[in-house]
């Protein structure tokens, strides 16, 4: 059995599919290596659009936040990596986390 602090944690209850490589959240919701949201049924209920999990709450959020030109930040990660969080699969491209808009995903 998970302790509190475990189970207050944003992941909590969260995985990483082996067979496909998405990231599978609690009610099973899904986010792809690509940052595309499956709902628990399999439909793209968001189109084309990309997400990132954010590592606060575990909620979604857009995959590249408003940038302000005065103070660039780095892009965030798709999924959160660190500990609570589930460690990423070596393949499916989930390597390429730190940067949405990375060469990687501009030829797959």
């Amino acid at each position: 059995m998970a302790s509190n602090p475990e189970q207050a944690h944003p992941a909590c209850g969260t995985h990483y599919d082996t067979e496909t490589g998405d990231y599978v959240m609690r009610g099973g919701a899904r986010l792809t290596p690509q940052g595309i949201y499956l709902d628990p049924d399999g439909k793209k209920s968001h189109g084309s659009a990309r997400f990132r999990i954010r590592a606060n709450d575990g909620a979604l959020a857009n995959a590249v936040p408003p940038q302000d030109g005065a103070n660039p930040q780095p892009l965030p990660p798709l999924v959160p990596q660190g500990p609570g969080w589930p460690t990423a699969p070596e393949s499916f491209g989930w390597p390429n986390l730190e940067n949405p808009n990375s060469i990687y995903d501009q030829h797959n």
